[in-house]
């Protein structure tokens, strides 16, 4: 949505990322969703054209659509719920758990988002927990912190 606002600090950091050619830019299934329910149903017209201009730009972004196998959804599932249970996250931010989840269960290594729901999830706790369901720790950063690394 940042992107197809025109939002400069995220456009950088996905231009940074997509110029190295040792990362893959990806988005997740939930998000996916997201965008095409906001696409169809939300209210707000601007929102619902950002979520309608991501949806059809994101092969052009070099962003590519992930999907999982279905033994994906029940893990994303059962982690979701003890990311809630265990205070890192809000049980209404489910969607939010679902695409770190789903981002771990892809091999990502690193999860870029401005959500502050995910991005203050302590790194330590979030390693141990998805090591516990056998999924790789998944680093959440923001546009920001990315591009005072790449730069």
């Amino acid at each position: 949505m940042d992107m197809a606002d025109g939002h400069a600090p995220t456009i950088d950091a996905m231009e940074r990322c997509a110029e190295r050619p040792n990362l893959a830019l990806v988005v997740t299934p939930t998000v996916v969703h997201e965008l095409a329910w906001g696409a169809e149903h939300w209210e707000d017209a601007k929102k619902k054209a950002s979520a309608t201009k991501a949806l059809t730009s994101l092969l052009r972004w070099k962003i590519n659509p992930l999907n999982l196998k279905p033994v994906g959804h029940g893990i994303c599932e059962a982690v979701s719920v003890q990311l809630a249970r265990r205070g890192y996250l809000p049980a209404e931010e489910r969607n939010d758990a679902f695409v770190l989840v789903e981002a771990a269960l892809c091999g990502a290594k690193i999860l870029v988002t401005w959500d502050g729901h995910l991005s203050g999830i302590p790194t330590e706790n979030l390693a141990a927990l998805l090591t516990e369901f056998h999924l790789a720790p998944v680093l959440v950063t923001t546009p920001a912190k990315i591009n005072r690394l790449f730069r």
